[in-house]
């Protein structure tokens, strides 16, 4: 109400310099740097009357707007509820008197368990594609092994490892974990092509290995959580992989005799 908006500009006005600063303190506590701040500070204008929801739309939120009211009844109430003991029961109030209703968290959330779903559903693809391939290459249950194993065995210790850590999988680990089966089936190729060769093995492997961790396992580095997660997953995955190989290895060197038929 045009009541309430004097209210707190009032508030604002005689509190303005103590608002910045504890703003600015908040950001600093957070990892933000406070002063990126000030630019937006200077920039900023009370406007000289109550705001109306005309004045809204006629600003850059004007597709916001349309949004949520989209048939300009006029209508419009954007809050930010305190804790709800009942959910639905407020839902179905708010929506009978002909208003939108959007959670926020539960719209979150919803959106991360589809893709966590599709990352499931992408793991399990691209391992049957992996074995598929292996079938038509090497046509011996040793190669369709030795090009799955990395992959299974790395993933599996992946998640085991962070859940040590204490970190919460999520699919943005799951994510991560699509490249580090490519990369882990990829390994596992070059295991069985060159075996009985071990200097370009290693250097194949190598390089890869060293590639990878300057790209995407450098994103652990990061202190934007869902880039450190990413690149922490992708980072353990690849070396877990690469350990794994002496002892693919070695399992291969024991059981072959010969190139497969």
């Amino acid at each position: 109400s045009p009541q309430t908006q004097q209210m707190n500009r009032a508030f604002f006005e005689d509190h303005a310099a103590s608002l910045k600063e504890r703003m600015a303190s908040a950001f600093d506590a957070l990892g933000v740097r406070g002063d990126q701040l000030q630019p937006i500070a200077e920039g900023f204008a009370l406007a000289d009357g109550p705001l109306t929801l005309e004045m809204v739309r006629q600003s850059d939120l004007g597709p916001v707007m349309d949004l949520f009211d989209p048939e300009d009844t006029g209508r419009l109430l954007l809050t930010y509820p305190g804790e709800v003991a009942d959910e639905e029961a407020l839902r179905e109030r708010v929506e009978s008197v002909g208003a939108f209703w959007f959670s926020q968290r539960r719209s979150l959330d919803e959106a991360w368990s589809v893709l966590g779903r599709e990352v499931i559903t992408a793991a399990g693809l691209g391992l049957g594609a992996i074995l598929l391939i292996a079938l038509i290459a090497y046509r011996h249950p040793r190669g369709v092994a030795v090009a799955l194993a990395p992959a299974v065995l790395a993933s599996v210790a992946t998640v085991g490892f962070l859940s040590l850590l204490g970190t919460a999988i999520g699919p943005i680990h799951g994510l991560a974990l699509l490249l580090v089966i490519a990369i882990a089936a990829d390994y596992g190729v070059m295991l069985e092509a060159h075996h009985r060769n071990p200097g370009p093995l290693m250097l194949s492997v190598l390089m890869a290995y060293t590639t990878t961790m300057c790209s995407f396992g450098a994103l652990s580095l990061s202190q934007h959580p869902i880039l450190h997660g990413f690149g922490l997953t992708i980072a353990c995955g690849v070396t877990f992989s690469l350990l794994l190989l002496p002892a693919l290895d070695r399992t291969l060197t024991r059981s072959s005799t010969g190139p497969p038929s």
